[in-house]
C-alpha cells in the first residue's frame, strides 16, 4: 500500500528521526513530502518533495499547509514544531476534509500540555506524583522562603532549553523573573530524568511506550541515552493518556527524586505533544511509531507494542553531513565508518586493560 505523509520542521533533528523511521520499514511505499520556513536545511534534501512555508505565526500558515497536502493527496501530517500545534489542532478538520488526518492533540490538551502551569495543575489534580510548581505572582510572593536551589523556565510554549535556569537565591531569582517572561519557578530536582516515547491511537488506547533514562543533553534534545524497563512510570504513562484523551505522538519527562530509604520517587514534569528528539533510540528498541501512525491514517490494523520494545539500548549520538554541489544537488557520502572487526565494546576494554 501507499501513503503520502508531510512532516513540518524539515530543520529539525525529530523531523529527520521521522524520516529515517519510515524510509528504514518496508511495509508500505511511503512518500515523503517535508516543508520548513527555511530553504537551507537537510531534511528536505531526504524528502520526495519539499516546500518553504510561512511560519506558524504567520496567518497564510495553514492555507499553504492545506496546499501541500491537498498538491499531493496526503494521508497524514505531522507536525514537528511546538509553535505550530495551537494553529493546527484548532484546524485539523480542514486537513479531514481533504482526507488528510493530522497527527495532533485535541486543543484542549494542546493547551495543558503548552501551559506549564495547566500541566502541574493537571499532575496534581489526577494524582500524578510532580514537582512543586509556583506561578510568577506566586514565586515573586514567596522569594524569600522558596527551598533553593530553584528551577526557572518559560510557562508558555516553552522550545528546547531556552531561557531555563537553576537559580540559587532570591535576588537571582526576582532578577530572572523580569528577564523571562511568562515564567514559573519548580523545585529543583537532583535526579536522573527520562523520558516516556508514547503513541496513542484516536480512542485513546496506547500502543506502544518505551522508557529512556536522559544520560546527557545538548539545546534540550538528548545526545546520550538507554532504554530502560520501568514498569511503574509505563503504568503511569498509560493512565495519563487515557486521563487526559491523549491521541498521536507524544513524549513525557519525569525525574526520579532520590529518597532516604534508596528508593526513588517519580515526578512528571512535561507532556510534549510530538515526536521527541531522540526518537531514533525508540526506533533502535524496536517501536516504528512513525509507521504505526502512517498506518492509522491509512485505518490498517495496528497491534500493541507495549511491553515488546527492546531494554538496554544505548544511543551514543555523532554529527553527520549532507552536502550540496554548486549544481544544487545533493551528495550523501557514506564514510563506512564501522570497523571491519566487530569486536564488542567490552572486548576493547579488556584488550586495553590487558595492554
Amino acid at each position: 500500500m501507499n501513503a503520502r505523509v508531510v512532516i513540518t520542521g524539515s530543520g529539525t533533528v525529530t523531523c529527520q528521526s521521522v524520516i529515517k523511521a519510515l524510509r528504514s520499514q518496508s511495509e508500505l511505499s511511503v512518500e515523503i513530502i517535508t516543508v520548513d520556513a527555511s530553504d537551507q536545511v537537510a531534511g528536505r534534501y531526504f524528502s520526495d518533495a519539499f516546500y518553504r512555508i510561512p511560519l506558524a505565526s504567520d496567518p497564510d500558515y495553514v492555507p499553504a499547509l492545506l496546499e501541500v497536502c491537498r498538491r499531493h493527496g496526503a494521508d497524514l501530517l505531522i507536525p514537528i514544531v511546538d509553535y505550530e500545534f495551537g494553529p493546527l489542532s484548532g484546524a485539523s478538520e480542514r486537513f479531514e476534509a481533504i482526507g488528510c488526518l493530522v497527527a495532533i492533540a485535541t486543543p484542549d490538551v494542546i493547551a495543558r500540555a503548552n501551559d506549564k502551569m495547566q500541566t502541574f495543575r493537571f499532575f496534581r489534580d489526577h494524582g500524578f506524583g510532580t514537582a512543586e510548581t509556583w506561578s510568577a505572582g506566586e514565586a515573586t510572593t514567596l522569594a524569600a522562603s522558596l527551598p533553593y536551589p530553584v528551577f526557572l523556565k518559560p510557562g508558555l510554549d516553552g522550545r528546547s532549553s531556552l531561557d531555563c535556569y537553576q537559580v540559587d537565591s532570591k535576588d537571582d531569582l526576582l532578577g530572572y523573573l523580569d528577564r523571562v517572561p511568562n515564567a514559573i519557578v519548580q523545585e529543583f530536582v537532583d535526579g536522573p530524568e527520562f523520558t516516556a516515547d508514547v503513541l496513542a491511537d484516536w480512542q485513546s488506547r496506547v500502543l506502544g511506550v518505551v522508557v529512556r533514562e536522559r544520560l546527557e543533553t545538548k539545546g534540550g534534545v538528548s545526545y546520550k541515552g538507554r532504554t530502560v524497563d520501568d514498569p511503574e512510570m509505563t503504568a503511569e504513562v498509560v493512565r495519563m493518556v487515557k486521563e487526559l484523551g491523549f491521541r498521536g505522538p507524544a513524549n513525557i519527562q519525569a525525574f526520579r527524586k532520590p529518597m532516604a530509604d534508596g528508593s526513588s520517587k517519580l515526578l512528571f514534569n512535561e507532556i510534549n505533544p510530538r515526536f521527541s528528539g531522540a526518537l531514533a533510540l525508540t526506533l533502535a528498541a524496536g517501536l516504528n511509531s512513525p509507521l504505526m501512525l502512517t498506518k492509522l491514517a491509512l485505518n490498517m490494523p495496528v497491534e500493541s507494542m507495549v511491553g515488546a520494545t527492546r531494554v538496554g539500548v544505548t544511543m551514543l549520538r555523532y554529527w553527520d553531513e549532507v552536502f550540496v554541489g554548486p549544481d544544487g544537488a545533493a551528495e550523501y557520502p557514506d564514510y563506512h565508518l564501522a570497523p571491519v572487526a566487530h569486536a564488542s565494546l567490552d572486548s576493547l576494554v579488556e584488550m586495553v586493560a590487558l595492554a
